[in-house]
Protein backbone atom coordinates (compact mmCIF):
# COMPACT_ATOMS: atom_id res chain seq x y z
CA UNK A 1 0.00 0.00 0.00
CA UNK A 2 1.25 3.33 -0.70
CA UNK A 3 1.28 5.93 2.07
CA UNK A 4 0.97 9.75 0.93
CA UNK A 5 3.52 11.53 1.43
CA UNK A 6 2.68 13.92 4.89
CA UNK A 7 5.78 15.04 6.59
CA UNK A 8 5.87 17.80 8.20
CA UNK A 9 8.51 20.34 7.72
CA UNK A 10 9.45 23.68 9.11
CA UNK A 11 12.46 25.82 8.84
CA UNK A 12 12.66 28.65 11.51
CA UNK A 13 15.28 30.95 12.67
CA UNK A 14 16.50 30.28 16.33
CA UNK A 15 19.70 30.96 18.13
CA UNK A 16 19.75 27.87 20.05
CA UNK A 17 23.27 25.51 20.46
CA UNK A 18 24.74 23.27 22.24
CA UNK A 19 26.06 25.60 24.44
CA UNK A 20 22.41 27.26 25.15
CA UNK A 21 19.04 25.62 25.39
CA UNK A 22 15.10 26.39 25.63
CA UNK A 23 13.37 24.68 28.28
CA UNK A 24 9.60 24.13 28.68
CA UNK A 25 7.38 22.85 30.83
CA UNK A 26 5.81 20.37 28.59
CA UNK A 27 5.73 18.53 25.28
CA UNK A 28 2.78 20.82 24.48
CA UNK A 29 4.33 24.00 25.65
CA UNK A 30 7.23 23.92 23.50
CA UNK A 31 5.21 22.58 20.31
CA UNK A 32 3.28 25.72 20.71
CA UNK A 33 6.40 27.96 20.98
CA UNK A 34 7.86 26.57 17.93
CA UNK A 35 4.53 26.87 16.28
CA UNK A 36 4.26 30.36 17.03
CA UNK A 37 8.04 31.39 15.27
CA UNK A 38 7.50 32.14 11.54
CA UNK A 39 9.03 30.10 9.22
CA UNK A 40 8.75 28.06 5.91
CA UNK A 41 6.11 25.20 6.93
CA UNK A 42 5.61 21.99 4.12
CA UNK A 43 3.67 19.06 4.89
CA UNK A 44 3.87 16.73 2.33
CA UNK A 45 7.33 15.73 2.40
CA UNK A 46 8.21 11.84 2.68
CA UNK A 47 9.70 10.45 5.41
CA UNK A 48 12.83 12.16 6.89
CA UNK A 49 15.73 10.56 8.10
CA UNK A 50 17.43 11.75 11.51
CA UNK A 51 20.71 13.44 10.87
CA UNK A 52 19.88 13.54 7.23
CA UNK A 53 19.44 15.31 4.03
CA UNK A 54 16.04 17.19 3.28
CA UNK A 55 15.29 18.27 -0.46
CA UNK A 56 14.12 21.61 -0.01
CA UNK A 57 12.02 22.70 -2.94
CA UNK A 58 12.61 26.65 -2.63
CA UNK A 59 15.46 28.62 -4.48
CA UNK A 60 18.40 29.09 -2.05
CA UNK A 61 17.73 32.38 -1.50
CA UNK A 62 14.55 32.00 0.36
CA UNK A 63 16.21 29.22 2.68
CA UNK A 64 19.29 30.46 3.84
CA UNK A 65 17.99 32.83 6.48
CA UNK A 66 16.98 29.67 8.37
CA UNK A 67 18.93 28.12 10.82
CA UNK A 68 16.80 25.73 12.47
CA UNK A 69 14.22 23.08 11.47
CA UNK A 70 11.16 20.86 12.84
CA UNK A 71 9.74 17.78 11.82
CA UNK A 72 7.28 15.10 12.44
CA UNK A 73 6.61 12.18 10.21
CA UNK A 74 3.22 12.37 10.68
CA UNK A 75 2.26 8.34 9.44
CA UNK A 76 4.58 6.99 12.09
CA UNK A 77 4.44 9.15 14.95
CA UNK A 78 3.46 12.24 16.75
CA UNK A 79 7.21 12.49 17.99
CA UNK A 80 8.71 15.79 16.67
CA UNK A 81 12.55 16.27 16.16
CA UNK A 82 14.41 19.44 16.35
CA UNK A 83 17.87 19.88 14.56
CA UNK A 84 20.36 22.62 13.57
CA UNK A 85 20.93 23.35 9.82
CA UNK A 86 24.32 22.87 9.19
CA UNK A 87 24.82 23.28 5.66
CA UNK A 88 22.71 24.46 2.54
CA UNK A 89 23.24 23.24 -0.72
CA UNK A 90 22.13 24.86 -4.16
CA UNK A 91 20.36 22.15 -6.14
CA UNK A 92 18.86 24.37 -8.98
CA UNK A 93 16.31 27.24 -9.04
CA UNK A 94 13.87 25.01 -6.82
CA UNK A 95 15.88 22.80 -5.03
CA UNK A 96 17.96 23.48 -2.41
CA UNK A 97 19.68 20.10 -0.33
CA UNK A 98 19.71 21.16 3.22
CA UNK A 99 21.90 19.09 5.97
CA UNK A 100 20.59 18.57 9.38
CA UNK A 101 21.64 17.56 12.88
CA UNK A 102 19.55 16.27 15.69
CA UNK A 103 19.39 19.21 18.62
CA UNK A 104 19.07 16.00 21.25
CA UNK A 105 18.07 18.61 24.18
CA UNK A 106 15.30 19.75 22.43
CA UNK A 107 14.00 16.22 21.21
CA UNK A 108 14.63 14.56 24.08
CA UNK A 109 14.29 16.95 27.17
CA UNK A 110 11.48 15.14 28.56
CA UNK A 111 12.94 11.85 28.26
CA UNK A 112 16.05 12.51 30.08
CA UNK A 113 16.39 10.91 33.74
CA UNK A 114 19.40 12.60 35.93
CA UNK A 115 20.79 10.80 38.70
CA UNK A 116 23.68 11.96 41.43
CA UNK A 117 26.24 13.44 39.19
CA UNK A 118 29.23 15.57 39.99
CA UNK A 119 28.65 19.02 39.21
CA UNK A 120 31.56 21.35 38.63
CA UNK A 121 28.94 24.73 38.59
CA UNK A 122 25.79 25.41 38.78
CA UNK A 123 23.92 28.59 39.87
CA UNK A 124 22.84 28.13 43.66
CA UNK A 125 20.02 28.39 45.53
CA UNK A 126 21.00 29.90 48.82
CA UNK A 127 23.32 32.54 47.68
CA UNK A 128 24.84 34.01 51.01
CA UNK A 129 28.18 35.16 51.37
CA UNK A 130 30.38 32.73 52.90
CA UNK A 131 28.45 29.20 51.33
CA UNK A 132 30.46 29.28 48.22
CA UNK A 133 34.61 29.54 48.28
CA UNK A 134 36.12 27.06 46.46
CA UNK A 135 38.62 29.13 44.10
CA UNK A 136 37.47 30.40 41.07
CA UNK A 137 39.31 30.93 37.79
CA UNK A 138 39.31 34.43 37.49
CA UNK A 139 41.80 36.97 37.93
CA UNK A 140 41.08 39.34 40.84
CA UNK A 141 43.93 42.23 39.74
CA UNK A 142 45.00 44.98 42.65
CA UNK A 143 43.50 45.39 45.56
CA UNK A 144 42.31 48.97 47.12
CA UNK A 145 42.06 49.88 50.56
CA UNK A 146 37.99 51.16 50.60
CA UNK A 147 38.21 51.91 54.29
CA UNK A 148 39.72 51.52 57.65
CA UNK A 149 38.69 51.30 61.66
CA UNK A 150 41.25 51.94 64.39
CA UNK A 151 41.00 50.46 68.11
CA UNK A 152 43.42 53.47 69.52
CA UNK A 153 45.76 53.29 72.51
CA UNK A 154 47.11 56.98 72.28
CA UNK A 155 45.20 58.00 76.12
CA UNK A 156 49.24 57.15 77.84
CA UNK A 157 49.33 56.41 81.61
CA UNK A 158 53.03 55.89 83.43
CA UNK A 159 53.37 53.07 85.36
CA UNK A 160 55.92 53.22 88.41
CA UNK A 161 56.55 49.88 89.75
CA UNK A 162 58.00 50.20 92.67
CA UNK A 163 59.68 47.76 96.17
CA UNK A 164 59.81 49.71 98.58
CA UNK A 165 57.76 53.57 98.78
CA UNK A 166 60.13 56.55 100.27
CA UNK A 167 58.54 56.29 103.67
CA UNK A 168 59.99 52.73 103.53
CA UNK A 169 56.23 50.70 102.83
CA UNK A 170 56.99 47.65 101.10
CA UNK A 171 54.38 45.19 99.56
CA UNK A 172 54.26 41.40 99.64
CA UNK A 173 54.23 39.09 96.26
CA UNK A 174 50.73 39.61 95.25
CA UNK A 175 48.53 38.60 91.39
CA UNK A 176 48.79 41.18 89.08
CA UNK A 177 47.45 41.35 85.99
CA UNK A 178 46.63 37.79 86.67
CA UNK A 179 50.34 36.72 87.40
CA UNK A 180 52.27 36.95 90.43
CA UNK A 181 54.13 40.81 90.83
CA UNK A 182 56.62 41.79 93.93
CA UNK A 183 56.33 45.21 94.88
CA UNK A 184 54.05 47.65 93.97
CA UNK A 185 52.46 50.01 91.05
CA UNK A 186 51.63 53.71 90.80
CA UNK A 187 49.73 55.22 87.81
CA UNK A 188 50.77 59.19 86.48
CA UNK A 189 48.89 60.85 83.98
CA UNK A 190 51.66 63.14 83.76
CA UNK A 191 55.27 63.40 83.73
CA UNK A 192 55.15 66.08 86.82
CA UNK A 193 53.78 63.94 88.85
CA UNK A 194 56.48 61.29 88.23
CA UNK A 195 59.54 63.89 88.76
CA UNK A 196 57.60 64.67 92.07
CA UNK A 197 57.88 60.75 93.32
CA UNK A 198 61.34 59.94 92.32
CA UNK A 199 62.11 63.38 94.23
CA UNK A 200 60.34 62.04 97.25
CA UNK A 201 63.04 58.91 97.53
CA UNK A 202 65.78 62.05 98.06
CA UNK A 203 64.47 63.02 100.39
CA UNK A 204 62.84 60.09 102.57
CA UNK A 205 63.91 59.31 106.11
CA UNK A 206 63.39 55.84 105.76
CA UNK A 207 66.64 55.23 104.25
CA UNK A 208 64.84 54.22 101.42
CA UNK A 209 66.47 55.64 97.45
CA UNK A 210 65.39 55.74 94.50
CA UNK A 211 66.96 52.12 93.85
CA UNK A 212 63.73 51.36 95.03
CA UNK A 213 61.94 52.50 91.75
CA UNK A 214 62.16 48.67 89.63
CA UNK A 215 61.06 50.62 86.08
CA UNK A 216 58.85 52.97 84.66
CA UNK A 217 56.85 52.48 81.50
CA UNK A 218 53.83 53.88 79.60
CA UNK A 219 50.97 51.94 79.20
CA UNK A 220 46.80 52.43 77.58
CA UNK A 221 45.25 53.99 80.24
CA UNK A 222 42.29 51.66 78.88
CA UNK A 223 43.80 48.67 81.03
CA UNK A 224 44.28 50.61 84.38
CA UNK A 225 42.42 52.72 86.73
CA UNK A 226 44.24 54.61 89.94
CA UNK A 227 42.35 55.25 93.72
CA UNK A 228 42.60 58.74 93.99
CA UNK A 229 43.96 58.79 97.39
CA UNK A 230 46.91 56.31 96.99
CA UNK A 231 47.55 56.22 93.33
CA UNK A 232 47.36 52.70 93.47
CA UNK A 233 46.34 50.45 90.28
CA UNK A 234 42.93 49.29 90.88
CA UNK A 235 41.77 45.93 88.73
CA UNK A 236 44.89 43.68 89.38
CA UNK A 237 43.77 40.74 89.39
CA UNK A 238 42.98 39.66 85.27
CA UNK A 239 43.29 41.39 82.10
CA UNK A 240 40.18 44.22 81.26
CA UNK A 241 38.90 43.18 78.01
CA UNK A 242 36.92 45.90 75.32
CA UNK A 243 34.03 44.52 72.53
CA UNK A 244 35.24 46.02 69.20
CA UNK A 245 32.97 45.03 66.41
CA UNK A 246 33.16 46.02 62.68
CA UNK A 247 30.41 45.97 59.65
CA UNK A 248 31.12 43.30 57.58
CA UNK A 249 31.84 44.80 53.83
CA UNK A 250 28.73 44.74 51.31
CA UNK A 251 30.41 46.51 48.67
CA UNK A 252 33.48 46.11 46.51
CA UNK A 253 35.49 49.83 45.60
CA UNK A 254 31.97 51.10 45.92
CA UNK A 255 30.55 48.17 43.51
CA UNK A 256 27.38 46.22 45.04
CA UNK A 257 27.87 42.79 43.71
CA UNK A 258 24.96 40.50 42.94
CA UNK A 259 26.40 37.49 43.05
CA UNK A 260 27.45 36.91 47.01
CA UNK A 261 30.52 35.28 46.23
CA UNK A 262 32.56 38.69 45.63
CA UNK A 263 31.93 39.22 49.54
CA UNK A 264 33.79 36.21 50.01
CA UNK A 265 37.96 35.95 50.16
CA UNK A 266 40.26 36.55 47.91
CA UNK A 267 37.35 39.43 46.44
CA UNK A 268 37.64 41.29 49.50
CA UNK A 269 38.72 40.97 53.03
CA UNK A 270 39.64 42.50 56.75
CA UNK A 271 43.47 43.10 57.46
CA UNK A 272 43.58 43.73 60.90
CA UNK A 273 47.60 45.27 62.00
CA UNK A 274 49.18 46.59 65.27
CA UNK A 275 50.45 49.24 63.16
CA UNK A 276 54.32 47.92 63.37
CA UNK A 277 54.45 45.54 60.75
CA UNK A 278 52.51 42.65 62.09
CA UNK A 279 49.25 41.82 60.39
CA UNK A 280 46.60 39.04 59.49
CA UNK A 281 44.17 38.67 57.05
CA UNK A 282 40.78 37.89 58.19
CA UNK A 283 37.98 36.94 56.11
CA UNK A 284 34.77 38.41 56.21
CA UNK A 285 32.60 34.90 55.60
CA UNK A 286 34.59 32.99 58.36
CA UNK A 287 33.00 35.18 60.84
CA UNK A 288 29.61 33.56 62.05
CA UNK A 289 27.59 36.39 63.30
CA UNK A 290 26.64 39.47 61.43
CA UNK A 291 29.25 41.23 62.08
CA UNK A 292 33.08 41.07 62.71
CA UNK A 293 33.44 40.69 66.22
CA UNK A 294 36.79 41.25 68.56
CA UNK A 295 38.17 41.32 71.79
CA UNK A 296 40.74 43.84 72.74
CA UNK A 297 42.58 42.37 75.89
CA UNK A 298 45.55 43.90 78.19
CA UNK A 299 47.21 43.87 81.50
CA UNK A 300 49.06 47.10 82.79
CA UNK A 301 52.34 45.28 82.75
CA UNK A 302 55.84 46.91 81.44
CA UNK A 303 54.97 46.94 77.43
CA UNK A 304 51.23 46.80 78.28
CA UNK A 305 50.50 43.13 77.06
CA UNK A 306 47.55 43.76 74.46
CA UNK A 307 45.97 41.53 72.56
CA UNK A 308 43.23 41.58 70.18
CA UNK A 309 41.40 38.48 69.46
CA UNK A 310 38.64 37.54 66.58
CA UNK A 311 35.23 36.31 68.11
CA UNK A 312 32.58 33.63 66.32
CA UNK A 313 35.36 33.24 63.87
CA UNK A 314 36.05 30.17 62.40
CA UNK A 315 33.94 28.25 65.02
CA UNK A 316 30.61 28.82 66.48
CA UNK A 317 31.41 30.83 70.17
CA UNK A 318 34.60 30.57 70.46
CA UNK A 319 37.46 32.93 70.89
CA UNK A 320 39.99 32.04 68.17
CA UNK A 321 43.17 32.96 69.72
CA UNK A 322 45.46 31.43 66.73
CA UNK A 323 44.07 34.62 64.67
CA UNK A 324 44.59 37.18 67.40
CA UNK A 325 47.80 39.80 67.34
CA UNK A 326 49.25 41.60 69.81
CA UNK A 327 49.55 45.40 69.82
CA UNK A 328 52.93 47.18 69.75
CA UNK A 329 54.78 47.50 72.77
CA UNK A 330 54.15 50.77 74.63
CA UNK A 331 57.88 51.76 75.97
CA UNK A 332 59.75 52.01 79.13
CA UNK A 333 60.59 55.18 80.40
CA UNK A 334 63.90 57.01 80.89
CA UNK A 335 64.46 58.90 84.28
CA UNK A 336 66.85 60.55 86.20
CA UNK A 337 68.01 58.63 89.31
CA UNK A 338 70.63 60.97 91.45
CA UNK A 339 72.97 58.10 92.15
CA UNK A 340 75.30 60.36 94.91
CA UNK A 341 71.81 61.69 96.66
CA UNK A 342 71.19 58.27 96.72
CA UNK A 343 74.50 57.55 97.76
CA UNK A 344 74.71 60.58 100.38
CA UNK A 345 71.47 59.35 101.96
CA UNK A 346 72.21 55.75 102.31
CA UNK A 347 75.81 56.58 103.79
CA UNK A 348 74.65 59.44 105.91
CA UNK A 349 74.61 58.26 109.55
CA UNK A 350 77.87 57.22 109.25
CA UNK A 351 79.40 59.66 107.54
CA UNK A 352 78.17 62.04 110.07
CA UNK A 353 79.66 60.09 112.52
CA UNK A 354 83.11 60.29 110.93
CA UNK A 355 82.73 63.80 110.42
CA UNK A 356 82.26 64.70 113.89
CA UNK A 357 85.71 64.24 114.66
CA UNK A 358 86.82 66.98 111.90
CA UNK A 359 88.92 68.92 114.41
CA UNK A 360 91.14 66.56 114.83
CA UNK A 361 92.01 67.19 111.45
CA UNK A 362 94.58 70.20 113.35
CA UNK A 363 96.07 67.19 114.66
CA UNK A 364 97.06 66.11 111.43
CA UNK A 365 100.32 68.76 111.29
CA UNK A 366 102.13 67.19 114.60
CA UNK A 367 101.92 63.08 113.29
CA UNK A 368 105.20 62.92 111.82
CA UNK A 369 106.81 64.96 114.84
CA UNK A 370 104.79 62.54 117.19
CA UNK A 371 106.54 60.02 114.94
CA UNK A 372 109.78 60.98 115.06
CA UNK A 373 109.74 61.55 118.92
CA UNK A 374 108.46 57.79 119.44
CA UNK A 375 111.31 56.58 117.26
CA UNK A 376 113.87 58.68 119.46
CA UNK A 377 112.11 57.50 122.38
CA UNK A 378 112.61 54.12 121.26
CA UNK A 379 116.26 54.48 120.21
CA UNK A 380 116.73 56.29 123.61
CA UNK A 381 115.29 53.08 125.52
CA UNK A 382 114.81 53.06 129.09
CA UNK A 383 112.16 55.33 130.59
CA UNK A 384 111.05 57.42 127.84
CA UNK A 385 109.65 53.75 125.89
CA UNK A 386 106.64 53.48 128.53
CA UNK A 387 105.01 56.83 128.24
CA UNK A 388 105.22 57.15 124.59
CA UNK A 389 103.81 54.03 123.80
CA UNK A 390 100.40 55.23 125.29
CA UNK A 391 100.67 58.44 123.37
CA UNK A 392 101.91 56.59 120.18
CA UNK A 393 98.26 54.14 120.61
CA UNK A 394 96.37 57.61 120.74
CA UNK A 395 97.58 59.13 118.06
CA UNK A 396 97.98 56.03 115.81
CA UNK A 397 94.38 55.68 116.19
CA UNK A 398 94.26 59.67 115.73
CA UNK A 399 96.06 58.84 112.35
CA UNK A 400 93.77 55.79 111.42
CA UNK A 401 90.02 58.14 112.15
CA UNK A 402 91.97 60.61 109.65
CA UNK A 403 92.85 58.58 107.04
CA UNK A 404 88.66 57.24 107.48
CA UNK A 405 87.43 60.77 106.49
CA UNK A 406 90.35 61.42 103.95
CA UNK A 407 88.68 57.94 102.40
CA UNK A 408 85.04 58.97 102.90
CA UNK A 409 85.49 62.79 101.66
CA UNK A 410 87.27 60.94 98.51
CA UNK A 411 84.80 58.69 97.90
CA UNK A 412 81.84 61.64 98.70
CA UNK A 413 83.93 63.51 95.84
CA UNK A 414 84.32 60.17 93.69
CA UNK A 415 80.37 59.49 93.63
CA UNK A 416 79.66 63.22 92.77
CA UNK A 417 81.59 62.93 89.57
CA UNK A 418 79.85 59.85 88.78
CA UNK A 419 76.79 61.54 86.35
CA UNK A 420 72.84 60.53 86.91
CA UNK A 421 71.93 57.20 85.34
CA UNK A 422 69.13 56.71 82.47
CA UNK A 423 67.52 53.66 83.98
CA UNK A 424 65.62 51.80 81.27
CA UNK A 425 65.74 49.78 78.16
CA UNK A 426 64.73 51.55 74.75
CA UNK A 427 62.21 49.92 72.19
CA UNK A 428 60.90 50.31 68.97
CA UNK A 429 57.60 51.34 70.59
CA UNK A 430 58.64 54.62 70.96
CA UNK A 431 58.58 56.46 67.71
CA UNK A 432 54.61 54.74 67.60
CA UNK A 433 53.37 56.03 71.21
CA UNK A 434 54.75 59.48 70.64
CA UNK A 435 53.09 59.56 66.88
CA UNK A 436 49.73 58.33 68.23
CA UNK A 437 49.74 55.23 66.20
CA UNK A 438 49.97 52.49 68.74
CA UNK A 439 46.77 50.64 68.26
CA UNK A 440 44.87 48.30 66.21
CA UNK A 441 44.00 49.12 62.73
CA UNK A 442 41.35 47.14 60.42
CA UNK A 443 41.72 47.79 56.63
CA UNK A 444 39.01 46.75 54.52
CA UNK A 445 40.77 45.42 50.93
CA UNK A 446 38.71 44.19 48.17
CA UNK A 447 39.44 44.19 44.07
CA UNK A 448 38.69 46.95 41.86
CA UNK A 449 35.33 47.89 41.16
CA UNK A 450 36.68 47.05 36.71
CA UNK A 451 37.45 43.35 37.94
CA UNK A 452 34.66 43.30 40.48
CA UNK A 453 31.78 43.95 37.24
CA UNK A 454 34.17 41.64 35.28
CA UNK A 455 33.33 38.85 37.78
CA UNK A 456 30.38 39.31 38.98
CA UNK A 457 28.91 39.16 35.33
CA UNK A 458 30.57 35.64 35.14
CA UNK A 459 29.09 34.32 37.88
CA UNK A 460 26.11 35.71 36.76
CA UNK A 461 26.65 33.56 33.97
CA UNK A 462 28.05 30.48 34.84
CA UNK A 463 27.65 30.23 38.75
CA UNK A 464 29.83 29.34 40.88
CA UNK A 465 32.22 26.32 40.78
CA UNK A 466 30.69 24.18 43.62
CA UNK A 467 32.12 20.01 43.08
CA UNK A 468 29.45 18.54 44.39
CA UNK A 469 27.57 15.03 44.01
CA UNK A 470 23.79 15.78 43.70
CA UNK A 471 20.97 15.18 41.18
CA UNK A 472 21.23 18.05 38.99
CA UNK A 473 18.30 20.75 38.60
CA UNK A 474 17.49 22.08 35.29
CA UNK A 475 15.33 24.77 36.50
CA UNK A 476 16.02 26.75 39.77
CA UNK A 477 16.46 30.21 38.62
CA UNK A 478 13.55 32.26 36.63
CA UNK A 479 15.44 32.41 33.90
CA UNK A 480 18.27 30.82 33.31
CA UNK A 481 20.85 28.19 34.67
CA UNK A 482 23.94 27.34 34.10
CA UNK A 483 25.24 23.48 34.53
CA UNK A 484 28.27 21.63 33.72
CA UNK A 485 28.50 18.03 35.40
CA UNK A 486 31.87 16.07 34.86
CA UNK A 487 30.83 12.78 33.95
CA UNK A 488 27.11 12.95 33.75
CA UNK A 489 24.60 10.25 35.17
CA UNK A 490 21.68 10.41 32.91
CA UNK A 491 19.46 7.80 31.39
CA UNK A 492 16.47 6.99 29.35
CA UNK A 493 15.25 4.68 27.79
CA UNK A 494 13.86 6.49 24.69
CA UNK A 495 16.80 8.71 23.60
CA UNK A 496 19.46 6.86 21.26
CA UNK A 497 22.66 5.82 22.68
CA UNK A 498 24.48 8.50 19.87
CA UNK A 499 22.11 11.28 21.05
CA UNK A 500 22.65 10.37 24.95
CA UNK A 501 26.84 10.53 24.05
CA UNK A 502 26.27 13.97 22.55
CA UNK A 503 24.06 15.05 25.39
CA UNK A 504 26.54 14.02 28.17
CA UNK A 505 28.82 15.72 26.34
CA UNK A 506 26.81 19.13 26.19
CA UNK A 507 26.86 18.75 29.71
CA UNK A 508 30.69 18.15 30.61
CA UNK A 509 31.16 21.26 28.28
CA UNK A 510 28.14 22.95 30.25
CA UNK A 511 24.75 24.26 28.88
CA UNK A 512 22.65 27.64 29.96
CA UNK A 513 18.94 26.03 30.36
CA UNK A 514 16.62 29.31 29.33
CA UNK A 515 13.45 29.57 30.95
CA UNK A 516 11.17 32.26 29.41
CA UNK A 517 11.81 31.95 25.06
CA UNK A 518 10.75 36.08 25.46
CA UNK A 519 14.23 36.84 26.97
CA UNK A 520 16.19 34.06 25.56
CA UNK A 521 20.29 34.93 25.81
CA UNK A 522 19.51 38.21 27.15
CA UNK A 523 21.74 38.55 30.76
CA UNK A 524 20.41 41.73 31.59
CA UNK A 525 17.23 40.45 32.72
CA UNK A 526 16.97 39.35 36.72
CA UNK A 527 17.54 36.06 37.69
CA UNK A 528 15.97 35.34 41.07
CA UNK A 529 15.64 31.92 42.84
CA UNK A 530 12.17 30.46 41.58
Amino acid sequence: MRINPDTYVKLVHLDVTPEHQLTFNSLQDQKNFFDSLNGLVLDNFTYQRKDNIIRYPYVYDNVELYNYCVYCNVDYSDKYYYAYVTDLKYVNDNMTEIKIETDVFQTWQFDFIYKKSYIERKHVTDDIAGNYTIAEPVMTGEYVNNFSYQFPLNDIGYVVNWSELPDGTTKPLTPFGGLPSGGGYNLYYNYNDIATFIEDYSSSTSQTTSEAIQNIYAISRKFATKDDSSALIVGENAPIEFSYNIIKSTSLDGYVPVNKKLLTYPFCYLMMSNNTGVANILHYEKFISNDCEFVVKGIATAGCSIKCVPQNYGHSGMSNEEEGILAGQFPLLNFNRDIYADWLLTNSTSLNSQKEHGSTLALAGTIGAVISAVGAGIATGGAMIAPMLGAVGSLVSVASGIKTIIDANNTDYEHSLIPNSLNSLTNSAEINTASECNGFWFYDYSIKREFAEVIDNFFSMYGYKVNTMEVPNLHTRTNWNYLKILDPNVESDNVPEKDMLLYKKMLTNGITFWHDPSTFRDYSQSNTNI
